[in-house]
């Protein structure tokens, strides 16, 4: 099959697009295996925010993340993205769970290692540390269980 392109701005274009292709470039960086990270370090006491983590290979179990001195999240409901790849025989899988987490201590309070097993291998991420500001004391308590602890009456 043979395509004419006459005008430049769609030689161009076309040239652009098979360059990209052929160096595998599609406007995202390689996945790392393992990562955990909070988009603004600097938080609020009793304020939520969002703990990320994302795993990627051909095989990945949930990720094991624990509460820090300091700080609660809660591990029973994350927010879960799942996506599946294709290429020749390889099939990749890349996983993003947001954590609903917050502080309860003022000054610098550190989430722990997170640990998954990808592609067999157990591996762990670094601490997070957080600067966390002193802020005022919720109205209501708010806690996480599971539903097989909840007891009513």
């Amino acid at each position: 099959m043979v395509v004419v392109v006459r005008s430049r701005s769609a030689q161009f274009i076309l040239a652009t697009a098979i360059a990209l292709l052929a160096s595998g470039v599609h406007g995202q960086q390689a996945p790392v295996p393992l990562r955990a990270y909070v988009p603004n370090t600097d938080i609020v006491q009793y304020r939520q925010f969002w703990l990320i983590v994302e795993a990627s290979g051909t095989s990945v179990e949930t990720p094991i993340v624990t509460d820090g001195e300091g700080v609660i999240i809660n591990t029973t409901s994350p927010n879960m993205q799942t996506q599946f790849s294709l290429s020749g025989q390889d099939r990749q899988q890349f996983i993003r769970m947001s954590y609903v987490a917050m502080a309860i201590e003022a000054g610098e309070v550190t989430i722990p290692s997170i640990r998954c097993r990808v592609n067999g291998k157990i591996l762990e991420t670094e601490p997070i540390k957080l600067n966390v500001k002193p802020g005022e004391s919720p109205d209501a308590v708010r806690a996480w269980v599971s539903a097989e602890s909840v007891t009513v009456g």
